[in-house]
């Protein structure tokens, strides 16, 4: 009886043990999550800054004036289309068209490129300025420049995201 007695409590030692071994493994397990949990909400905090909750289309359309300006590019046409729902993001295109010397739209791009959140340019189309009757601008000036260049900005926010169009 009593051999059987120690060996079940042998059995129940080495049970134990082996749950505090289980558990200091995941203790240090744990810390390295936690570590990891703070990496990603950094990672998240910044890309919400990226992906605003709303659009703020005012000051986007500021914000993209004042880099058309700092480069010399005109523009044409900013014309915001409808949000469109996604998984996780929505989206709004809006049509653009701008006027400059081609190195200056190219500037312009990567300023747009580059900006603090994230715009999606697609749809480029590039001509040529040639003539007088092209170079007529929308107010019925000349259009300075050697290039025309019309695309679609697409602008991402958090899903979620209500504005009026």
């Amino acid at each position: 009886v009593k051999k059987a007695e120690i060996a079940a409590i042998e059995a129940e030692v080495a049970e134990k043990e082996r749950k505090l071994s289980i558990a200091r493994s995941q203790e240090g397990r744990l810390e390295v999550l936690e570590a990891r949990l703070a990496e990603l909400n950094a990672d998240w905090q910044r890309l919400e800054s990226l992906l605003p909750r709303s659009e703020e289309m005012p000051a986007f359309l500021e914000d993209i004036s004042r880099l058309a300006a700092r480069v010399g590019v005109k523009i044409d046409l900013m014309q915001p289309g409808q949000p469109v729902a996604g998984e996780g993001v929505t989206t709004r295109p809006i049509e653009m068209r701008v006027h400059g010397h081609d190195h200056d739209v190219g500037r312009f791009f990567s300023l747009v490129a580059n900006a603090s959140r994230v715009i999606r340019t697609d749809g480029l189309t590039l001509t040529g300025i040639s003539n007088t009757s092209q170079r007529k601008n929308v107010e019925g000036g000349s259009k300075k420049g050697t290039i025309n260049a019309a695309f679609r900005a697409t602008l991402y926010m958090m899903e979620g995201s209500h504005a009026a169009p």
